[in-house]
């Protein structure tokens, strides 16, 4: 790969980690910003270059971030035209991760959008695979995401398991959920 391919890729993947970083603080609208400059970048790669592995997964890790700050947004339709075209372009590439990051989205927006059975039918084909794959992070917060549906639809007490089995998970990370799910577990944990 030439010094100016590797350029717009790794422009483009700090892009991405940005917008990553900024979605997970809950931050959508600067995870927008990044993202959309990610795009830009690996627009303007693939106008020079032919699309490349890495530059299609770049295009799918975008597509899939963004998805995700529409949820935070609340812009559930949105979210879900981007999951469904991250879907199609994970199949077309026969990677898994991918997929099961669309999944485990796709259960995000339903747990947004109050739909609590649908979230957890998600959130548990998604921790199933991670946990498969041995997916320490992903295994966590699915974890904790699927406590958050199990409490809203009033199952306290497997909302509680589940809290339980995330917590040492994101301990072991340094995580700073592992604060909030401490607290919310009270002392008896």
């Amino acid at each position: 790969m030439g010094l100016a391919r590797r350029a717009h890729v790794l422009a483009t993947q700090a892009l991405l980690n940005l917008g990553i970083t900024e979605k997970n603080r809950e931050s959508a609208a600067a995870a927008l910003t990044y993202l959309a400059e990610g795009t830009e970048e690996l627009d303007r790669h693939e106008a020079e270059h032919e699309p490349s592995t890495m530059s299609r997964r770049l295009r799918r890790g975008i597509l899939l971030c963004t998805a995700g700050a529409h949820v935070v947004q609340g812009r559930f339709t949105s979210a879900a035209e981007e999951l469904d075209e991250t879907a199609v372009l994970a199949a077309e590439a026969g990677g898994q991760f991918h997929g099961v990051l669309v999944t485990e989205v796709r259960g995000q927006l339903h747990l947004r959008a109050q739909r609590y059975p649908e979230a957890l039918v998600c959130l548990r084909e998604a921790l199933e695979q991670f946990e498969a794959e041995a997916h320490r992070e992903s295994v966590a917060s699915t974890l904790s995401s699927i406590g958050q549906a199990l409490s809203a639809n009033g199952d306290e007490p497997a909302a509680r398991a589940a809290w339980a089995r995330a917590l040492p998970m994101f301990e072991a990370q340094g995580d700073p959920r592992a604060r909030e799910l401490a607290e919310r577990l009270g002392p008896t944990c």
